[in-house]
């Protein structure tokens, strides 16, 4: 991407930050764990908006550091740590020393139909088989705590002997009908058969999509967890851009320890959508699927539709990228074969293609003409 489409895209999310998020969102609260008890005197930060047991701590980089167990086969470079997937904290949990085997953190949410549960987490364990420590994210019914819906879960037995993910782990969950009702939302890492060698589960970007009458929660391609797919969403699939994700690159933290998953790419985050390895054309096609509203090609195209599709998109975003800050007035530029300034793209016909023309292009964004 060149400068100009930087300078753009740069433009553009600023512009149509409030308008690209219409997705309404609800609980749980602080789920990005932004706030918390600055005033704490011990070592841990509770979490504003949660009930916490046992070890549970607000951080802004989280790098393990066992008591008595191993991180010898962890896929994250341990030096380095795990940093936020949003802004400047995340939440860790740990299984425990010799007091306690289990920690977790809790809060109450309300479920309705069609609501859509997303964020990321991650499980490193420092134990071994046949102490298969594990970690889960679960609800459970406030009206009867035998009813749970299992989120996620993950083990020592599903990663190896003291492995763990390779960063954070994207999920999504959403509810059906016989789902709604109130709950509280758990997460919870535990020890299995001792007390002695802990397990770590981090967690942060948590979000509950609100179901809205016509206007549901994204399918799929919402890799930032902010309930909508839009420019940020298409930043991370482009990073990965027909990289394998069955075959990812493997990187070595020259301490003598194994290697370590790819820190540049996105996979774990689900870029790529049909799960068949390479990040090609058929994600970007799903990918548009869940960006793109319902196109009526039969209605006169709205102010900003360069490609006469019936429908204000990111390709007449890219179609307007490239005459970013070119004066379409002078005749070398209007009839240029590197410019697009016959298709349109001076929308208010000032001249130069700039602030005031995203402006028009921003407020049709995804506006489909009435009949």
């Amino acid at each position: 991407m060149n400068c100009k489409s930087l300078q753009l895209l740069r433009g553009i999310v600023l512009i149509l930050g409030i308008l690209l998020v219409n997705q309404a969102v609800g609980d749980p609260n602080n789920g990005s764990f932004e706030l918390y008890d600055y005033n704490e005197t011990n070592s841990r930060n509770d979490p504003n908006g949660w009930h916490t047991e046992n070890y549970v701590t607000v951080t802004q980089l989280f790098i393990p550091t066992p008591s008595e167990g191993s991180t010898s086969n962890w896929s994250i470079n341990t030096a380095k740590g795990l940093a936020p997937f949003k802004g400047d904290s995340l939440l860790v949990l740990s299984s425990g020393d010799s007091s306690y085997n289990y920690s977790k953190a809790w809060q109450s949410v309300t479920i309705n139909e069609g609501d859509k549960l997303t964020g990321v987490y991650f499980f490193g364990g420092c134990d071994y088989s046949p102490y298969t420590d594990w970690a889960m994210i679960k609800l459970v019914s406030q009206a009867d705590p035998n009813v749970e819906i299992e989120i996620v879960y993950t083990d020592i037995d599903l990663l190896g002997d003291y492995g763990s993910f390779g960063g954070w782990q994207k999920f999504d969950y959403t509810f059906g009908s016989n789902e709604v009702g109130d709950y509280n939302l758990v997460l919870c890492v535990s020890d299995v058969g001792d007390y002695r060698l802990e397990s770590y589960m981090a967690v942060d970007g948590l979000i509950l999509c609100r179901n809205q009458q016509n206007n549901p929660p994204p399918g799929k391609a919402d890799f930032n967890c902010d309930c909508t797919v839009n420019f940020e969403d298409f930043t991370i699939l482009a990073n990965d851009w027909m990289y394998d994700c069955n075959n990812p690159i493997m990187y070595y933290d020259g301490s003598g320890r194994q290697q370590y998953y790819d820190p540049n790419c996105n996979c774990l985050l689900g870029t790529d959508i049909d799960g068949d390895g390479p990040v090609d054309i058929n994600d970007l096609q799903i990918m548009s699927g869940n960006w793109l509203g319902a196109v009526d090609l039969y209605n006169p195209p709205v102010t900003g539709d360069l490609n006469d599709d019936g429908i204000v998109d990111f390709e007449d975003f890219t179609i307007f990228a490239v005459d970013w800050m070119s004066n379409c007035d002078d005749p070398l530029i209007y009839g240029g074969p590197n410019n697009n300034c016959l298709l349109g793209t001076d929308l208010n016909n000032d001249g130069p293609v700039d602030i005031g023309d995203l402006k028009i292009l921003s407020e049709n964004w995804l506006v489909v003409p009435e009949e």
